[in-house]
């Protein structure tokens, strides 16, 4: 089994092949929070003006995202896992936008499959990525860490590796830590930057019991959906 671990959001990466793309503060968390929350389907996209467009000529959809981590103006909801937690999106279609993890997504569509995951997800997601490698004569498998110097994206790359190669050397102590004590997860312990919620990182931080996995659908507008199991 072939497993190539990237970090950030802009390498070229070669066609075929199994992509996992991992945004744990806070995008995938999000995208993941807000599937269990009801929703049906969310739409991934390039830039905060064509995110724009597809709200206007869609009302309906929920816009979601943020710029340098902050709330964008005309935007529904932030970027925020604990927001979404608070909400009913029974067969919502949402459209989101955020710096790294969706250009991550985005650039990362020449693989066969397509897989978005955070922390809450992952375990789940390497599971079913092993499983699905297994019977797809063993494809390579990569691993795109989508923020370019922050630890928590690199962390949870690492555990998912670990996990769907049986190795179980990294405890999920060691990968909690690292997303807590990253760089990315600072402004949500300081008092000094209040539109970072700490509940946020708390969500962000923790496994889910009841996790999902989500893919990538890449006919017309690339969408994030649940798979179903």
């Amino acid at each position: 089994m072939e497993i190539h671990i990237i970090q950030g959001p802009k390498t070229q990466l070669e066609s075929g092949g199994i992509h996992i793309v991992i945004d744990v503060i806070r995008a995938f968390t999000v995208a993941h929070i807000a599937m269990t929350q009801g929703a049906q389907r969310i739409r991934l996209v390039d830039t905060i003006k064509t995110a724009l467009a597809l709200k206007q000529q869609n009302p309906e959809y929920i816009l979601a995202g943020e710029r340098d981590g902050l709330p964008v103006p005309g935007f529904d909801l932030p970027n925020s896992p604990y927001a979404f937690s608070q909400l009913n999106l029974q067969e919502k279609t949402l459209i989101l936008k955020t710096t790294y993890g969706t250009e991550a997504a985005l650039r990362a569509l020449q693989g066969a499959h397509v897989f978005v995951a955070a922390f809450i997800n992952a375990k789940r997601t390497a599971l079913y990525v092993k499983q699905l490698n297994a019977n797809n004569q063993r494809k390579t498998i990569r691993i795109i860490a989508s923020h370019p110097t922050s630890d928590e994206d690199l962390a949870c790359a690492q555990y998912i590796e670990d996990l769907i190669t049986d190795r179980h050397r990294i405890p999920v102590e060691d990968v909690t830590k690292r997303i807590r004590t990253s760089d990315c997860a600072k402004k949500f312990v300081d008092p000094s930057q209040p539109a970072f919620d700490p509940r946020d990182l708390e969500l962000c931080s923790q496994e889910s019991d009841s996790a999902v996995v989500l893919h990538v659908t890449k006919a017309g507008l690339p969408t994030i959906e649940q798979v179903a199991q």
